[in-house]
C-alpha cells in the first residue's frame, strides 16, 4: 500500500481507478492540445481543476 502524507492509497484500486478514467483524460488532454493549448498548460489546469474538486473532499487545504 502506497502512503501520500496520511493518505493509505489500496494499489490495486487505484490501478481498477485509473483504468477507469484513462481514455476520457486522454481525450480530454487530446482535445485541449488541438485548442492550441501547450503541455505544461494542459497538465497544470488539470491539476488545479483536481485539487480544487477533490483536495476539499479528502481533507486537503491546499496541494498547489
Amino acid at each position: 500500500m502506497e502512503t501520500v502524507g496520511t493518505l493509505f492509497i489500496n494499489p490495486d484500486r487505484l490501478a481498477d481507478c485509473r483504468d477507469m478514467v484513462e481514455d476520457e483524460l486522454r481525450e480530454l488532454i487530446a482535445n485541449a492540445l488541438k485548442s492550441a493549448y501547450a503541455p505544461h498548460e494542459v497538465l497544470v489546469a488539470i491539476s488545479e481543476l483536481t485539487a480544487e474538486e477533490l483536495g476539499p473532499t479528502i481533507g486537503l487545504t491546499s496541494i498547489h
